[in-house]
């Protein structure tokens, strides 16, 4: 299990990259074509993969709101589902918010020029802040305006259905429950 782990963590970072230059543009393009939403340079979202409980757990800072206990997964993926980002290894009992602040996203975001050029952005849910690199839905407390009803509409499909299929596309991964968590700290990384 080590080896197969240390393998993934050697060989990630060919396969898991930010899209930049040309790259950065037919992600972006592959974005405006299938949906209302324009400048999409990826998709954010938090999922949790069920493992075994770590034995040293004994606050159940691994136990999610669900009751097992889960590490949270960050990723970032294209519309058509290539991971673009992955960080992984936090316990699930932290939140979204949390994980993004202690990820390299915040680094990207203070370099948009290089990371999300054309003004481009990331769509995600109400857990991430508020960001011109990041587009979240209004919170609907009933007073919404006509135009944020219709970001709403337009926005809340897209990412639901990226949060769906990815999210299913990681939690999979049934490898993961065996994942030695224990010393999760040496495959922890931003890919």
């Amino acid at each position: 299990m080590r080896r197969v782990c240390r393998a993934l963590h050697t060989l990630a970072p060919r396969f898991i990259r930010w899209p930049e230059g040309q790259r950065a543009q037919e992600v972006i393009g592959e974005f405006e074509r299938a949906s209302a939403l324009p400048g999409v340079i990826g998709s954010i979202d938090g999922t949790h993969i069920e493992i075994n409980k770590p034995k040293d757990d004994e606050h159940n800072a691994y136990c999610n709101r669900k009751g097992y206990p889960s590490v949270q997964v960050q990723n970032i993926c294209t519309y058509k589902l290539v991971f673009t980002s992955v960080y992984a290894g936090h316990a699930s009992s932290v939140h979204d918010a949390r994980v993004f602040s202690l990820s390299r996203l915040p680094d990207y975001m203070a370099d948009p020029a290089r990371y999300f050029p054309n003004d481009s952005h990331l769509v995600g849910d109400s857990a991430y802040p508020i960001h011109p690199c990041i587009m979240v839905p209004y919170k609907d407390n009933g007073h919404l305006t006509s135009r944020q009803k219709n970001y709403n509409f337009c926005h809340l499909p897209e990412h639901r259905l990226r949060e769906h299929l990815v999210c299913g596309k990681i939690a999979g991964g049934e490898f993961l429950t065996d994942f030695p968590w224990s010393r999760w700290n040496k495959y922890l990384n931003t890919y």
